[in-house]
């Protein structure tokens, strides 16, 4: 509990003549004491991106060509936004926050969705964008259940440096690749990799062209942000695990790392 004042004012009825007094109640004991077991610092004030209110600007549905793969928002380095333009056959646009794509000004990158302006107009880049005015279907429980029964396992050897600097470096690790987001139900359930660069980091993990990001140390991997956290999550391990689609078969790719 906050008590932004050291006095409450409360009225007392004390006689049927409906005579009020004031009594004042010091409330210095209440907060030394914390007898109520609640917080004796001032709330804090919100943080800037949690002062933009999404609902109130529209969805970039015009904004048909690009896709919002995913934001890095992050304390230690510049806000990045990936976005990929569905006519460009090549890998996506990195963007820090302030930057243009074309006529399109990145207003604000938040998690998950970047506020963008366009001529005197903001309106929202999301990545589930498109889940919003998709009608979810049901599952195939069966076919689910026997993809899971049907995971394939490789193990491969890598140099743990090498991994370690390449998830580092997002932006590097993403122009390697054409990525986009892979989208069940209406959902994103993962990345799908093309036109990958040899001698890439991702050919020399072993993926391939048309593979489904799916899970990295058995964690979905629906957003950028956990590709940037899982560098963290591997720095003293010896194996890493990750999870792919392959012609719609699930391949668990363990690597040793060395």
């Amino acid at each position: 509990m906050y008590l932004a004042n050291p006095y409450i004012e409360k009225k007392v009825e004390d006689s049927p003549k409906n005579q009020v007094a004031l009594k004042k109640v010091n409330t210095q004991t209440i907060l030394t004491e914390n007898i109520f077991g609640g917080n004796k610092q001032a709330p804090q004030k919100d943080s800037k991106d949690s002062l933009v209110d999404l609902d109130r600007i529209p969805l970039a549905k015009n904004l048909k060509e690009l896709v919002l793969i995913g934001t890095i928002v992050s304390s230690d380095q510049k806000n990045l936004a990936i976005i990929s333009n569905k006519k460009e056959r090549k890998p996506p646009h990195i963007v820090c926050q302030g930057e243009r794509i074309k006529n399109i000004l990145l207003k604000k990158i938040l998690r998950n969705n970047v506020v963008v302006s366009i001529g005197d107009k903001e309106k929202v880049l999301s990545i589930d964008y498109k889940a919003r005015n998709l009608l979810d279907q049901k599952p195939n429980l069966q076919q689910e259940r026997q993809l899971d029964s049907e995971v394939e396992q490789q193990t491969f050897s890598v140099k743990r440096k090498y991994v370690l600097q390449s998830l580092s470096n997002i932006k590097n690790l993403f122009q390697q690749v054409r990525i986009l987001p892979y989208m069940k139900q209406g959902k994103p359930q993962g990345f799908q990799i093309d036109q990958i660069k040899k001698k890439s980091f991702f050919d020399k993990i072993h993926l391939q062209n048309g593979d489904v990001l799916i899970k990295a140390e058995n964690q979905p991997l629906d957003s950028v942000q956990q590709i940037w956290d899982l560098t963290k999550r591997i720095q003293n391990k010896d194996q890493v695990s990750l999870q792919v689609l392959r012609n719609n078969k699930k391949i668990t790719h363990k690597y040793n790392l060395k």
